[in-house]
């Protein structure tokens, strides 16, 4: 929760702290906010967590994910780590496709998106990652990667699990049906 001092004599001020910090505190949140710091944690071991955070909407999804972006971004001793975590924020595209799905980490990370085959984009993101060393993925709209059960999806998955694997960066998955 927020910290808010009594001392502030501007009852507007209050406002905007109370507002820009949403996080409701019960045992249900806080035991999902627990188990998102531990997969954190495991950011470079050779085999990282990956937690999925399913639910309705308005469940409180996203403001989990903002509560735990705004305390990566705010420590710079996070869970152990002695620099600052690197963190990749990917949107799963519409439909289940590996392409589309590399297509998407790179647009996240605002780079060029080369024309050509499944292959051509992989290296483009393998590339991009070697670069950018990101210590955590947060896959945003996870549900969309439901959208194809069969072949297309299990390949999209597998992609996904392997570039987690590869970088050893632990992945935070938020969706809903």
């Amino acid at each position: 929760m927020t910290d808010i001092s009594p001392a502030q004599d501007d009852p507007w001020a209050r406002v905007a702290l109370i507002q820009r910090d949403r996080w409701a505190s019960n045992a249900v949140s806080d035991e999902a906010l627990v188990r998102a710091r531990l997969a954190v944690a495991t950011a470079g071991r050779l085999r990282p967590k990956a937690v999925l955070f399913w639910g309705v909407p308005n469940a409180g999804k996203t403001a989990l994910k903002v509560k735990l972006l705004r305390e990566i971004s705010q420590s710079t001793n996070f869970c152990g780590q002695l620099k600052r975590l690197e963190v990749l924020v990917v949107e799963a595209p519409v439909e289940a496709d590996e392409a589309r799905f590399y297509e998407a980490i790179l647009q996240a990370g605002h780079q060029y998106i080369p024309s050509g085959n499944v292959r051509t984009l992989f290296r483009a993101v393998s590339a991009f990652l070697d670069e950018l060393r990101p210590d955590v993925m947060i896959l945003g709209e996870a549900g969309n990667l439901n959208a194809y059960v069969g072949a297309r999806g299990t390949v999209c998955i597998n992609a996904i699990r392997r570039l987690c694997n590869v970088n050893r960066m632990p992945l935070l998955g938020f969706g809903s049906a």
